[in-house]
């Protein structure tokens, strides 16, 4: 990858701008806390704010390389992006997903103070900074640190990482509006120094992560200072890379290469005294949060998507051709990738062989993830199912008069069981009550956040109760007068899981009856 496009001349690294006035108490937090529900080259789209310790460095006007939030007063990058600049004329922006969209205020901060390591521009070793923020960063669902890594001497070989930005979706490519991810496993340095590079290039500061055989997913400009992060046992996210240099992008024998972050603990540490660091433990209730393992197929309709084999959301069967899931679990992706799993209770159990099917075709409302409209989206399977009592559809809403309100839903999924824990291998169900979008309007959410075309379900006095990244595009239903299931919401967005005040918050499937009854017209609909 090329180095970020910056011009590399005097030495900041002896600016010191002190933070005036009184520092806050430190605030209330947990690090590394991912947000769940191409290149960054041969990546794919993220959930919104899914990396919420992403922040963008901005010099005048132009956006130029990444950088990771890591407490309530620093970011750090690489020090390329920083060394000869003049740092006053930098800001960080923070909770941002498309960095295009102009109707959206991310959380901006000016700098006041950039520590650059003993950056070596001949050997590119050490190349690592840390900005200081001109004020504190408040926490939130869509701004939240990364963790450091707890051991200095962990090589992380063979780990699975993910690393993550807006920068050139290839080496002649534009700069992504939206912000991209890809997977990367962690190569040894032994490994690395046996591709095309030069062995004396590949520092023991450096890290290598990538696919040198087939080079189909790496960094590029612009991703530049950005984080390779991998989820460690406590299901948090721990920074161990950053974004540094490489030859091309995504180019055959010549995987990306990362500042090893390990290696500069105790700089990092020393040079940010004073900011406020989180713990990155949690313990909560369970979620699909606080629900119960369901009986074998008890919901029949319920499917499981997986993109390149890995599940991702879920979906709800309404006939014998078509599958229901959210707008944002299809936006972006490449939809003959996405497989549907039907007839599933135990995901994690390589023996049974559920019925699968893949998408020939992919119709997705008019979504946008500004404000999360029309979550919606119809998935057209290659083949017919056959109804059976393991498989068998959903009932659809008669009419869009019924608001639901008190009615108590039930949600299912295999999403995670806590913001920080995992995915569940069984199936789960959790009951909920329908508020009124009054009712929600009056939780921590903004009334303007809450629209017509959303229903929210929850206890927002107590949380507890919720669904979770996962659960994202599966049913919630509840039962009709006849004891037959209907589908009344899809699971679409909230802020964390199971958090008081929070509700979760689904599309209103009464609302796009005719939609989805005339753009799934060439299935067979069950009798209701």
């Amino acid at each position: 990858m090329a180095i970020g496009g910056v011009s590399l001349s005097e030495d900041s690294s002896n600016i010191r701008s002190q933070y005036q006035g009184q520092l806050p108490p430190c605030q209330d937090c947990h690090c590394g806390e991912r947000n769940e529900k191409p290149r960054v080259v041969g990546g794919m789209g993220t959930n919104v704010n899914a990396f919420p310790w992403l922040a963008r460095l901005i010099y005048q006007k132009s956006f130029g390389c990444g950088a990771s939030l890591i407490n309530d007063r620093y970011v750090v990058s690489a020090a390329h992006c920083l060394k000869g600049f003049m740092w006053f004329m930098f800001r960080v922006k923070f909770g941002e997903h498309d960095r295009c969209d102009r109707s959206h205020t991310p959380e901006t901060r000016y700098v006041v103070k950039v520590i650059v390591h003993n950056f070596n521009l001949k050997e590119l070793s050490n190349d690592i900074s840390l900005i200081q923020l001109s004020r504190p960063i408040g926490y939130s669902h869509a701004i939240r640190p990364v963790c450091l890594p707890k051991t200095p001497d962990s090589l992380y070989t063979g780990a699975e990482a993910i690393v993550a930005g807006w920068g050139a979706t290839g080496e002649t490519g534009n700069w992504s509006c939206m912000l991209l991810k890809a997977e990367l496993p962690i190569l040894s340095n032994e490994e690395c120094q046996g591709t095309s590079y030069n062995s004396s290039k590949i520092k023991n500061t450096m890290m290598c992560a990538g696919y040198p055989a087939t080079a189909h997913k790496d960094a590029c400009t612009g991703d530049s200072g950005g984080p390779l992060v991998v989820e460690n046992e406590r299901n948090v996210y721990e920074l161990i890379g950053i974004v540094s240099w490489g030859y091309g992008c995504a180019r055959k024998g010549y995987p990306g290469v990362y500042t090893r972050v390990t290696k500069y603990l105790d700089w990092i540490r020393d040079n940010t005294d004073g900011a406020c660091y989180c713990c990155g433990e949690r313990n909560e209730a369970s979620r699909i949060t606080g629900g119960v393992e369901t009986t074998v197929n008890e919901f029949p309709w319920v499917t499981r998507l997986s993109y390149f084999n890995k599940f991702y959301c879920g979906g709800t069967l309404v006939n014998d051709r078509y599958v229901l899931t959210a707008a944002h679990c299809t936006k972006g992706f490449m939809w003959f990738m996405i497989k549907v799993t039907l007839g599933e209770h135990n995901r994690c159990n390589k023996t049974h062989r559920p019925e699968t099917r893949f998408v020939v075709q992919l119709l997705s409302h008019n979504f946008t993830f500004s404000n999360f409209k029309d979550d919606i989206a119809l998935l057209k399977m290659n083949e017919k199912v056959e109804v059976s009592d393991t498989v068998k559809p959903v009932c659809l809403p008669h009419n869009d008069e019924n608001t639901y309100e008190a009615v108590r839903a039930i949600a299912a999924g295999w999403g995670s069981v806590g913001e920080s824990k995992n995915r569940s291998c069984n199936l789960l169900e959790v009951e909920l009550p329908v508020l009124s979008n009054a009712e929600c309007k009056k939780t921590k959410y903004e009334p303007s956040m809450i629209l017509d075309d959303m229903l929210c379900a929850g206890y927002p006095e107590k949380g507890m109760k919720d669904t979770c990244q996962g659960d994202s595009g599966g049913p919630l239903s509840a039962e009709r007068k006849d004891k037959r299931y209907e589908l009344v919401g899809i699971v679409s967005w909230g802020i964390g899981c199971g958090r008081p005040g929070y509700p979760g918050v689904y599309t209103r499937v009464s609302k796009y009856l005719y939609w989805i009854r005339h753009n799934s017209r060439s299935g067979c609909f069950c009798s209701d």
